[in-house]
């Protein structure tokens, strides 16, 4: 999933950019989960700040009180008790201006449980490599328990107009390549690419991760993907981006233990290594 940002003007049709998971989706998701919570039962405020805590996004990181009661459907009252509650604990942090943030305390759980993952670690190199030899925005991705995308790390491009994915959001996989390849649903190749499919003007990337063989069966752990404007990958493009992409998810499943299908050879192209930055 990605979203254009755009930093400054740049050459080229500024490509349209539907969001379907954009601020109203995102609240739409958001009070189904209430709905949710509030027909299973539990602590029901421990849920309420779940929510809550879920309305920080990458890209809004500061919310209002009014705008997490607008996002949540919960009374204001309730909003103002809980976050006061969460900020007394360090997970929310107060800002000027009556805003609300991440708390140092919320930062600090994110750290350990990202330094857990030794995967998360290992991609790191990858995507920088990836990002930097395309010129376009490298995403990791892992299915949550929800069977659903997130976006675990990211290295983004560094041209004035980008692709910046979710990072730390989850969406539905289907219609998306980097869905597509943690499905397994790759080509001769190994890899999967896409073309406006989700999104209009998005052209994407991906291949999966393999972790160690269970029980004899080849595991998917991941998936990375690069994605750019379509307008700026044409066929000639694509075809060298597929190799790099499949050429970085070869080497960080031999980092981890597991194995290429057979069978699945890396595209073919002039250089792999090399730089294919139009």
């Amino acid at each position: 999933m990605a979203q254009v940002e755009t930093k400054s003007q740049d050459a080229g049709p500024p490509p349209h950019n539907p969001q379907p998971h954009g601020e109203t989706a995102g609240r739409d998701e958001l009070l189904g989960q209430r709905e949710l919570v509030e027909s299973t039962g539990g602590v029901r405020s421990v849920q309420r700040a779940f929510l809550l805590l879920q309305c920080l996004t990458q890209d809004r990181p500061e919310t209002t009180l009014t705008e997490f009661a607008q996002k949540t459907g919960l009374a204001t009252s309730t909003v103002q008790r809980l976050l006061n509650t969460l900020e007394a604990g360090g997970v929310l942090r107060r800002l000027p201006g009556a805003t609300y943030t991440f708390g140092n305390a919320l930062l600090q759980i994110a750290v350990i449980a990202l330094g857990s993952l030794e995967l998360h670690r290992l991609v790191e190199p990858h995507l920088d490599r990836l990002s930097k030899q395309t010129g376009e925005t490298a995403n990791f991705a892992v299915h949550n328990e929800d069977g659903d995308v997130l976006y675990l790390r990211q290295t983004l491009s560094d041209r004035s107009l980008r692709h910046a994915g979710w990072l730390g959001r989850a969406f539905p996989g289907k219609g998306t390549a980097i869905g597509a390849a943690l499905a397994g649903q790759v080509d001769g190749d190994g890899v999967i690419s896409s073309r406006d499919t989700l999104e209009p003007n998005v052209t994407a990337v991906a291949a999966p991760i393999y972790g160690p063989a269970e029980d004899g069966a080849m595991t998917i752990v991941g998936a990375i993907n690069v994605t750019g404007p379509s307008f700026r990958i044409d066929d000639d493009m694509l075809r060298r981006y597929r190799a790099l992409v499949a050429t970085e998810a070869r080497e960080l499943t031999a980092s981890i233990g597991g194995r290429w299908p057979d069978g699945a050879a890396a595209p073919a192209s002039d250089d792999k290594r090399g730089s294919a930055r139009p």
